[in-house]
């Protein structure tokens, strides 16, 4: 009978230090998955809980995929860049970067868009728009911006 007291014993035992071993690990790997996330977001120049406000250009310009803590003029590396018209003669725009001039080639499918300011009357139903703002504790976000994307040509 003692034996078996035993037994059960360490049973009990291991199964408990399985399961506060297992709920560990899942509170780590959730506290690391959080902090990583944070990180990403912090090195990208985006403000605490992830939103940046659009209000304007960073004193460095957007750099890197948009985000304004990348160096000036590398924006979507290898895809694209930003900077300001130095000459546009034909199909050819001669931009200046950061890193220099760069040439870059117009071509009939290439879309040109321009951001203008709108008003309430704009949003319309089944328009696609990008929000920017604070979510209060009810999850509903008090719109600093409002972005109407482009229709796809």
């Amino acid at each position: 009978m003692r034996k078996v007291a035993v037994i059960l014993g360490v049973v009990l035992c291991v199964l408990l230090v399985a399961g506060g071993s297992f709920y560990g690990g899942m509170t780590y790997e959730r506290t690391r998955r959080t902090n990583l996330q944070a990180q990403f977001f912090t090195e990208r120049g985006f403000p605490q809980g992830g939103q940046m406000v659009i209000g304007g250009v960073p004193p460095e310009g957007f750099g890197q995929s948009g985000t304004p803590n990348a160096p000036q003029g590398q924006g979507f590396v290898g895809r694209g860049a930003n900077g300001t018209i130095e000459s546009l003669e034909g199909d050819t725009l001669r931009l200046s970067t950061g890193q220099g001039t760069t040439t870059v080639l117009l071509t009939d499918q290439t879309v040109i868009s321009r951001f203008v300011t709108g008003d309430r009357s704009d949003l319309q139903t089944g328009e696609r728009i990008l929000v920017v703002g604070e979510r209060d504790d009810s999850g509903n976000i008090t719109a600093t911006s409002i972005q109407i994307m482009p229709t796809e040509p």
